[in-house]
This record gives structure tokens, sequence and C-alpha cells, in this order.
């Protein structure tokens, strides 16, 4: 059996993003990636920082969070 220590915050994440709102997949990807990391990271909280502890780039970073989320 695999150990899988994220799998619990995803699947609330992934929960209340289908009970609330209509977004596109991608997008709810995202957001779930950046939720994690901004519960896992510790100090700099950056588009770098966060780029480098993820499988996202920074400027993926930089264009979602310059959309509009309700």
């Amino acid at each position: 059996m695999e150990i899988q220590p994220l799998a619990q915050p995803t699947k609330i994440i992934n929960d209340a993003l289908n009970d609330t709102a209509k977004l596109h997949k991608s997008f709810k990807t995202f957001f779930v990636t950046t939720s994690i990391l901004f519960l896992s990271m510790t100090k700099h909280k950056n588009f770098t920082q966060m780029a480098l502890f993820s499988d996202c780039s920074e400027s993926r970073f930089r264009q979602n969070f310059r959309k509009k989320f309700d």
C-alpha cells in the first residue's frame, strides 16, 4: 500500500471546488497545487519559489494569479 500524505487535503479542496464553482479542469488543478504549496511552504511564498517546489512554471503562476476568481 502506497502512502499519499497529500491525498486528503487534495480531496477536500477538489470537493469544495466541485460543489461551489464551475471551473475549467486546468484551473482546478492549478488551484489545488497552489493551495498545497501554501500549506507546505514555510518561508518565502513568491512565484519563483513556488515554481521550484512544483511542476508548474513561474509564468503559469503569474498568469493564473492575474485572473479574477470569485
